[in-house]
């Protein structure tokens, strides 16, 4: 191998452990933000019921404390965010978002296994071999581009990614 092909070998594998971590962190926080939700349109499905019904209108009003606020609206905007929330989330769809961040973890880590290997066995074995090899899963990272497209770009968490790779491989 030429010394500008090993150099393309070592990128792509570190690219692929950046991706593979990035996606990770993509699943984890549209996973956190969709556990948020749920618990959000829980909380306030069951205040706005709460607060509507007549027993917490009569013991809020035994409470008999002056500076507290006249809650009457609170029943109405509760119903409002909750409606919101329920509309707004099969629209941004991060389930869908999740599921298609998790296949592409595994994909990549899939690729950053076959670049490590390869790598690895450089040494060993024929530039043709290698070569021919090195082909084989760069098709399979082009075949990754239709669902990497579909997903959410953040360049700020790629860099940190990056940043994590670099570390890790004592690099950085």
């Amino acid at each position: 191998m030429t010394p500008g092909q090993k150099k393309t070998l070592w990128g792509s594998l570190l690219d692929a452990d950046m991706y593979c971590r990035y996606r990770g962190h993509t699943a984890r926080r549209y996973q956190s933000r969709l556990k948020f939700a749920r618990i959000f349109l829980a909380a306030t499905s069951t205040s706005a019921v709460a607060t509507s019904t007549s027993a917490v209108g009569t013991w809020l009003a035994s409470l008999k404390v002056d500076w507290l606020p006249q809650l009457d609206w609170l029943p109405q905007l509760l119903a409002v965010a909750t409606a919101v929330m329920a509309v707004a989330l099969p629209i941004l769809n991060w389930e869908g978002t999740i599921q298609s961040a998790v296949r592409a973890v595994e994909r990549w880590a899939f690729l950053r296994t076959a670049y490590q290997r390869l790598w690895d066995s450089v040494p060993a074995r024929s530039d043709g071999d290698v070569l021919a090899e090195f082909d084989e899963i760069q098709r399979r990272e082009l075949e990754l581009s239709s669902v990497e497209v579909m997903l959410p770009r953040d360049t700020t968490l790629l860099e940190q990614c990056y940043a994590e790779v670099l570390r890790s491989r004592g690099l950085g």
